[in-house]
C-alpha cells in the first residue's frame, strides 16, 4: 500500500516537473538591460522543471550581474490550459 501512495506521488511531482518554457522579467531597469536579466535567468533554468529548478540558484545568478541591487524570483504555476480561438468565416444561413 505505501508503494502505492509513493508511486502516485512520484508521477504527480513528474507531472507538475514540467520544464520552464517561458521567462518574464520586470521591473525598473536603469543600468541592466532585460535582456541580460532574461539571459541570466534562461542559462540557471536550462533543463529544470518547475517544480526541480532551484530558486537561489536563479536569485544567485541574476545578482552576479553589475547593477544589480535586489532579486525576486518566483514560481508561477499554469493556470489551467490554454487555448486559442479563432473562428473561421461562415457562408450562408448554415455556414454551407
Amino acid at each position: 500500500m505505501l508503494g502505492g501512495v509513493a508511486a502516485v506521488l512520484a508521477l504527480g511531482i513528474w507531472a507538475l516537473n514540467q520544464p520552464i518554457t517561458t521567462v518574464s522579467v520586470a521591473g525598473r531597469f536603469e543600468r541592466v538591460a532585460p535582456l541580460d536579466v532574461q539571459r541570466a535567468v534562461k542559462e540557471s533554468v536550462a533543463g529544470q522543471g518547475l517544480v526541480s529548478v532551484d530558486l537561489a540558484k536563479v536569485r544567485a545568478a541574476v545578482h552576479l550581474l553589475p547593477w544589480v541591487d535586489t532579486v525576486s524570483v518566483q514560481r508561477n504555476w499554469p493556470r489551467g490550459p490554454q487555448r486559442d480561438h479563432r473562428r473561421a468565416g461562415r457562408r450562408g444561413a448554415l455556414g454551407g
